[in-house]
This record gives structure tokens, C-alpha cells and sequence, in this order.
């Protein structure tokens, strides 16, 4: 089984209809904020995972957000999945309300398919303007 992409989307783009089905719009790695400690009101984590046939069968998806040091910062999302021969690929959106950026730095949301990591997706907290999309 593989991550074949994992990213973040911003949902005004990532709602709104597109004419590509495979394309994931409005992806994204730095935000900027004024104050600390600030918030992002809605953020998708966007995971596309490919399996082949030792993979199919029930999945342990786990997604938690940390800061650089590893403290993890609100809750996990914990999701099972089932891949199977009829659907070997498979799109997962991962929604996080209200995520709480406690002060400048590096971020990451760390990510475990049946509790083994297989991919982090960095976030950059800067202090000042949002950076231009």
C-alpha cells in the first residue's frame, strides 16, 4: 500500500466544482497569521492511497496534528477504510475544524496506516500576512 499524495486543501477551492475529477485544487503548505495563538477555521487533510493485492482488506487510518517538537495538538482523526480489488484506489478527505496554531514555527500532520507512519504533511505558521495562493 502506498501514499500516492497527501496534502492540504483549502476548502473554498476544494468545494467548489471543478471540471477535472483527478485534480485536488487549492493545495497548500504555509499560512500566515497577525496574532498568536491563531486558528484556521476549516482545512481538508487530502490522502490519495493505492493498494495492490496483499493490501486489500481493513485499514487503520490515523491522522494527528504536531507541532515541530512532536506535541501533538488536538484530537486524532481515526478512520477505518477497506480497499478492496474492485476499488484498489481510494481518496480520503480528512476534515479539520478550527485548528488551533499556537504560535509561529513548522507544523505537520502525521499520518499511520495501521499504526505504522507512513507520511507527514508540513505546515508553515508565519507571523504576518497570509503568503499569496
Amino acid at each position: 500500500m502506498d501514499v500516492v499524495f497527501a496534502g492540504l486543501a483549502r476548502p473554498d477551492i476544494f468545494d467548489a466544482p471543478h471540471e477535472n475529477p483527478d485534480a485536488i485544487p487549492g493545495v497548500f503548505q504555509r499560512v500566515g497569521f497577525e496574532n498568536f495563538p491563531a486558528g484556521i477555521p476549516k482545512v481538508y487533510v487530502v490522502l490519495r492511497i493505492a493498494a495492490g493485492p496483499n493490501d486489500y482488506g481493513n485499514h487503520r487510518l490515523r491522522v494527528q496534528f504536531e507541532d515541530a517538537d512532536g506535541q501533538r495538538i488536538g484530537d486524532a482523526f481515526d478512520k477505518v477504510f477497506i480497499l478492496t480489488h474492485e476499488r484498489p484506489r481510494l481518496q480520503v478527505v480528512v476534515p479539520y475544524e478550527r485548528l488551533l496554531i499556537p504560535r509561529p514555527g513548522a507544523y505537520r500532520f502525521e499520518i499511520s496506516i495501521d499504526d505504522r507512519q507512513v507520511k507527514s504533511v508540513e505546515l508553515q505558521a508565519l507571523s504576518g500576512p497570509p503568503p499569496k495562493m
